[in-house]
This record gives structure tokens, sequence and C-alpha cells, in this order.
């Protein structure tokens, strides 16, 4: 399975899990040398020219700016969407 992951917010990265195997990993910190970057744009197209074929899954990930914390992962606070690549 290939998991794409995105965290477009506070330290942004894109990650491309392959059976549970990190493939890439491109980070907005690394890009501008500024602590806690956001995603890029340069750093969202390195991941997407990385791609070798689509994803299985798209996970995009984040902070909750007014309430951060860990909410646990009950149908309150995962959110699924089925998305075709093709």
């Amino acid at each position: 399975m290939r998991i794409l992951g995105i965290n477009p917010g506070h330290d942004g990265s894109v990650v491309l899990l392959e059976d549970g195997k990190l493939v890439f990993s491109f980070e907005a910190e690394k890009d501008t040398n500024e602590r806690h970057a956001e995603l890029s744009n340069d750093c969202l197209g390195r991941g997407v020219a990385a791609l070798s074929g689509t994803p299985d899954v798209l996970a995009i990930g984040g902070w909750w700016e007014r309430n951060p914390g860990y909410f646990g992962v009950g149908d309150d606070t995962v959110g699924t969407a089925r998305i075709d690549f093709n």
C-alpha cells in the first residue's frame, strides 16, 4: 500500500510510505531554514514529482491552532473520502 502524507501547516511536509517503509520525505523547514515552516509550493511540487504512480491513500494532517492536542481516532475526529486519482 502506498500512502502519500501531506502536512500543510506547522512543520509542513510531504512523505510517501510504501508497505510500511519510508520512500521519501520532503520538509519545508529544510528548504527554507525557517523553523516550523508551512508547506511551500516547492516542497509540495518535489513530492508530487517524486511519485512513481498514484498513491492508494492520501493522508492530510496538521495542527488545530485553536485547540491543539490529541483527540483520539473516533468518527468525529477522522474524516474519510474516496478520491479517484485517474
